[in-house]
């Protein structure tokens, strides 16, 4: 008979003495490394030791974000440097026609050098008197774990950076789309065929073949409460023959009264206090998304013409090594910064976007899933709007777009309702970390992968119906119309997938979600269908819920001393995030639109980081002439980072201008703070709708069907009043209020999040 491993206390689950040990595989991108940094945390929070392994660069970038953890989570987490070979490391080019960071590329094929250093540390760890070793490793790293199966008491567990609703959408539209009575909302779904480059796609399917010999369960960065539906249809999709999947997320933290201080030193977040409740827009595209000098003056006119406050992050993707100092720094319409001085601010570095969101978001999708996730928030979760839609990607977002969209999102009642959802949504997954009743789980072999999706299930669901031939059936009415997939990424990454794909399919047990039951219950339990009952964990929000014990940490950031002076909810916070770079052109219409929208605003004006972020090195955006002086007292641009998570949860902050990555949304979400979208690849397209269109907590700044297009200032400066300055925009405020409220409910005791955990760690340390 099995000895029993496991004790509980205080609702936790703790594993004694150590006997499972877990190895962790991140892709080396930005958003990626946090997630798996996050899932780290709650991990070891069980009393199990925690392996995270990278190169030397990205191990350094980790460990800088370890800092502020808790001492008590982190005392488990133990890091491994891995050499890599010299491989070619091209900056990013923001006017290229594919938004997809394909620079990237020869980073992720050098990581092929780790498959010996890992091996080598799971056969350590299990002479180590554990009894068995998981590891979790994200999707686009299935090679590095070739030799594993072959090991005796060592299991895999793939990690989705992907929604469910993304896969399941994947799954149905590369089986023809076949009509099933919940698959109506992925009738005008997005294409994946361009979300990504052909370099990628050929990586890809070079690892695919590999997954069905290693994944013994996959692991998705959401929530039953967000995509239940899609996770199970995944579950049920024969393509993952009955792999276990964990919607274990959010990750990120749910920030509540003890830590709102965390960052509180970063200025958006003193900026954000100084704001009106749900008045201001965090525009963020993430860290792999570069725009075009063209975008980004498209990007700020909008803002300034909408008249609605913003935090703007304004940098772009990573180029080489960072440490080295280099700056790429986005052009701003001239004097664009003076004009928005106290309405607007333009960070150019890092900002905590965690704390941004959470602080009392219009989705802009860039590449990969994230014309999905787009779809997810806007048209299923109704939490958002779209700026630009996904059949539209090639078309510049001009700055009218930009303003009509941050205006709907925070100054209309439309973008009123879509924060009302947000913030039940957010209530919802929040209630769903909670601690609760462990469901027994089916007993599987020694040997086990389980993969981390750290899109939404939304997007995840939206693949699967729409590689299905778009199956009519209930649930999928949201699908209409839903953005293509095809130009989501480059080639290059649409290659690296395909090449794990195949094997992704054999060797997952199950997957994990950095989402929640209460934002994507039904398409969590869509993917689990269309994957045949495979296992799905949504496990999110992994963002903190800020609380008392933690609303200094960032205090000293310049943001947050602004955002204590600021009316509630009159700022917009603005950030592309870490990966898209935004032209110039793109850079001159968003400060315009900014500035005559004549809303407050932080905007984090950085390009996506290149790189090793810690090295320094800037592309530094210009702006108009006097454009920082024209708004002081109005804006600020951030060039550096900004503490998003402390913005988003501040009061002052309304409203958040995003390129809807999936991390931005559960953060955006889990905080109650609508989007403004702004899709550039990937899922974020679907991640938009899923925003604007199911969760009804913001508007689309621009379309996907659009991204070709220029933003003008006109449109930035007409999404900024709306969502912020309307009652359209008071409705998405509402909502997204509302849904935080409910997601925060999901993480407390007897939340559906807590027993999706406890369910996830029961299950590997069976």
């Amino acid at each position: 008979m099995a000895e029993n491993n496991t004790t509980k206390s205080n609702g936790q689950i703790s594993v004694q003495d150590a006997q499972v040990a877990v190895v962790m595989v991140p892709l080396p991108a930005q958003g990626h490394l946090n997630q798996l940094l996050h899932l780290s945390r709650l991990i070891t929070s069980y009393n199990i030791p925690v392996y995270y392994v990278g190169a030397t660069t990205h191990i350094r970038q980790v460990k800088l974000r370890v800092h502020g953890f808790d001492p008590v989570t982190t005392k488990n987490l133990h890091f491994h440097e891995f050499p890599t070979p010299p491989f070619e490391n091209p900056p990013p080019n923001p006017n290229a026609s594919h938004k997809f960071p394909n620079h990237m590329i020869p980073l992720l094929y050098a990581t092929i050098h780790f498959r010996e250093p890992v091996c080598s540390l799971v056969n350590q760890l299990l002479g180590a008197n554990h009894r068995r070793v998981i590891v979790i490793y994200d999707s686009l790293m299935t090679w590095v774990l070739e030799d594993i199966p072959a090991i005796p008491n060592a299991e895999c567990y793939r990690f989705n950076g992907f929604s469910a609703f993304y896969m399941f959408s994947s799954y149905w539209k590369t089986k023809g789309k076949p009509f099933q009575p919940e698959t109506e909302i992925f009738e005008d779904i997005i294409s994946s065929e361009n979300c990504a480059t052909p370099e990628l796609w050929e990586l890809w399917n070079k690892q695919g073949a590999l997954e069905g010999k290693i994944c013994s369960g996959e692991l998705y960065n959401t929530s039953r409460v967000i995509e239940g539906p899609y996770r199970v249809s995944l579950v049920h999709n024969k393509e993952t023959n009955g792999l276990n999947l964990w919607a274990i997320g959010p990750f990120n933290p749910l920030l509540s009264e003890q830590n709102k201080d965390s960052n509180k030193q970063h200025q958006t977040l003193y900026w954000l206090d100084k704001q009106e409740t749900n008045s201001v827009i965090y525009v963020s595209f993430g860290s792999t998304t570069t725009l075009s000098n063209k975008e980004i003056e498209e990007l700020a006119i909008g803002l300034e013409k909408s008249m609605q406050k913003f935090i703007w992050v304004l940098r772009d993707a990573d180029k080489g090594d960072v440490f080295a100092g280099e700056e790429r720094r986005a052009q701003l319409p001239e004097g664009y910064e003076e004009r928005i001085k106290g309405r607007g601010i333009i960070e150019r570095d890092w900002a905590p976007q965690l704390e941004i969101l959470a602080h009392p978001s219009t989705a802009w999708p860039m590449h990969s899933d994230q014309p999905r996730n787009s779809q997810l928030v806007t048209k299923v979760l109704k939490i958002g709007l779209n700026l630009r839609h996904g059949a539209r990607q090639d078309e510049l977002v001009t700055s009218e777009i930009v303003e009509n969209a941050v205006r709907t999102l925070m100054a209309s009642p439309e973008g009123g309702e879509m924060r009302k959802r947000a913030s039940e949504l957010s209530v919802a997954v929040k209630q769903s970390v909670m601690d609760g009743e462990v469901e027994d789980v089916p007993a599987i072999p020694n040997a086990e992968c389980y993969c981390f999706n750290s899109i939404s299930a939304f997007h995840t669901f939206s693949c699967i119906w729409e590689s299905r031939g778009k199956p009519l059936q209930a649930g999928t009415e949201i699908f209409e119309g839903i953005s293509s997939n095809k130009n989501c990424a480059t080639p290059e990454l649409w290659e690296l997938w395909r090449k794990q794909e195949a094997l992704m399919r054999k060797v997952s047990s199950g997957e994990l979600y950095n989402s929640s039951r209460v934002t994507e219950g039904l398409y969590l339990d869509l993917v689990a269908k269309e994957n045949d009952g495979l296992n799905q964990w949504a496990l999110g929000p992994f963002n903190p819920l800020l609380s008392e014990q933690n609303k200094n940490s960032n205090k000293h950031h310049q943001t947050l001393y602004w955002l204590d002076k600021q009316v509630t909810k009159s700022v917009i916070y603005v950030s592309f995030g870490t990966t898209t770079s935004l032209s110039n052109e793109d850079i001159e219409e968003l400060a315009v639109g900014l500035e005559k929208s004549m809303q407050k605003f932080i905007w984090v004006l950085r390009d996506a980081d290149k790189g090793d972020v810690f090295a320094g090195e800037e592309r530094r955006a210009q702006l108009p002439d006097g454009y920082e002086e024209r708004l002081k007292g109005r804006g600020i641009i951030v060039r550096d980072w900004a503490p998003q998570l402390e913005i988003l949860a501040h009061p002052s902050t309304g409203g958040f201008m995003s390129h809807c990555g999936w991390n931005s949304c559960m953060e955006s979400i889990s905080m109650g703070v609508p989007i403004a979208a702004w899709p550039m690849h990937s899922d974020q397209p679907r991640n938009s709708q899923l925003v604007t269109k199911f969760l009804k907590i913001g508007l689309i700044v621009r379309h996907w069907a659009c991204r070709d297009e220029l933003v003008t200032s006109e449109i930035v400066e007409n999404a900024v009043r709306t969502l912020m300055a309307s009652p359209k925009g008071d409705e998405m405020r509402k909502r997204a209020s509302e849904l935080s409220n409910v997601v925060k409910q999901s993480v407390v005791d007897g939340g559906v999040n807590r027993e999706e955990m406890d369910s996830f760690i029961t299950h590997i340390t069976r």
